[in-house]
């Protein structure tokens, strides 16, 4: 199956939300399954990265860039760029067979 994972929080962050994604990222590809994490990340200097780290494709991208930030408050502008990063590689890649979000925020 082909998984991805959205999130706010993924080592190296801490944290309650990045221990479970990381977690669960792990047991999914080692049992077979392509995933990829979807994370923002303000410390990049690019507005996007993929790294493959342990069988695991990490797509990090710098949010706040866009101009939707400067009209929707933070959760809600971050939710519109994700949904705008997944279009995008779903018209690249093809649809996953399942996409997870993070309780945390709304962003899904």
């Amino acid at each position: 199956m082909i998984l991805w994972l959205v999130t706010t929080e993924y080592p190296p962050f801490c944290g309650g939300i990045a221990t479970y994604c990381l977690h669960a990222a792990n047991m999914m590809s080692q049992k077979g399954h392509e995933v990829t994490v979807f994370i923002s990340d303000h410390s990049i200097d690019c507005p996007l990265q993929i790294l493959n780290e342990n069988l695991i494709r990490i797509v990090r991208f710098r949010p706040g860039e866009k101009d939707i930030y400067k009209y929707l408050g933070y959760a809600a502008a971050l939710s519109y760029d994700i949904s705008e990063i997944i279009e995008d590689f779903i018209k690249n890649e093809g649809n996953p067979d399942v996409i997870e979000f993070q309780d945390y925020l709304g962003i899904s």
